[in-house]
């Protein structure tokens, strides 16, 4: 029963996590975060959408024994967020887009059944520059990793300068 559990995950992971929602917009900047100890691996990029409108977009790839839990798991503790520290420059107050294929699944430990993300998850968020102004602004990713529980908090800087962004991580 365990090994077409494993089959069937598997299956779903790689058809979902084939890179199928990377955009093809041009990105003004994309910065990496790899590590070999780390269940997962995070990618950022700052798309221009338009002369004042900006999306960033995050991309974690999920290794096969992790998995998140999807922001329409609101109930759940430790779903993505964005925090960008706002000012009267820049405005990132936007739903954030998922695009992921969760998997439902029951746990021993919860009696209803739950989505998860597995392999590939990616996140847009639109930001929109109010001012011409030139800036500097920092921000935090926050999730959790499962099974390992750990609050993840990946935290990142936002450069504005004369019309295009880009982002770094700290």
């Amino acid at each position: 029963m365990l090994k077409l559990l494993f089959l069937f995950l598997m299956a779903v992971m790689l058809s979902c996590s084939n890179g199928q929602n990377i955009s093809s917009e041009e990105k003004s900047s994309i910065a990496k975060v790899e590590n070999s100890n780390s269940p997962y691996s995070i990618a950022l990029s700052v798309e221009k959408k338009s002369i004042t409108e900006f999306k960033l977009v995050t991309i974690i790839k999920i290794d096969s024994l992790s998995y998140m839990a999807p922001i329409s798991n609101s109930t759940m503790s430790g779903i993505f967020k964005i925090s960008i520290k706002d000012s009267v420059l820049l405005n990132s107050n936007y739903k954030l887009i998922e695009h992921a294929c969760p998997v439902v699944t029951n746990f021993v430990w919860s009696n209803a059944p739950h989505k998860l993300i597995l392999g590939y998850v990616e996140y847009d968020q639109k930001i929109s520059v109010i001012s011409n102004s030139d800036f500097t602004t920092t921000g935090v990713l926050q999730f959790v990793i499962e099974p390992r529980c750990t609050l993840e908090k990946i935290t990142f800087t936002l450069s504005y300068k004369a019309g295009e962004m880009k982002v770094n991580l700290d």
